[in-house]
């Protein structure tokens, strides 16, 4: 019998029935990139707005600004290039 960490029961395919080469199950995301990143940067500004002005509210402000896909002006400057 091979050697199993504490706690995680042996299961083998031959105990489960599943063939060597079963595919793996990967579940499908939700939300897309752009709309994680909006999300991540609305909380971002959530906890700058009740810290008092600062170095500490200035990084958030500046990660959440980074992080607005909204607010990307490579992506802008991009697009503006490809409508001509």
């Amino acid at each position: 019998m091979r050697w199993q960490p504490p706690n995680v029961p042996a299961h083998t395919p031959a105990q489960t029935g599943e063939g060597h080469l079963q595919k793996q199950r990967r579940s499908k995301g939700v939300l897309s990139l752009k709309e994680r990143l909006a999300l991540y940067a609305k909380q971002i500004r959530q906890r700058a707005a009740i810290l008092p002005a600062g170095i500490e509210r200035d990084a958030l402000l500046e990660k959440a600004r980074q992080a607005d896909p909204g607010s990307n002006p490579d992506e802008a400057n991009s697009k503006e290039k490809h409508s001509r």
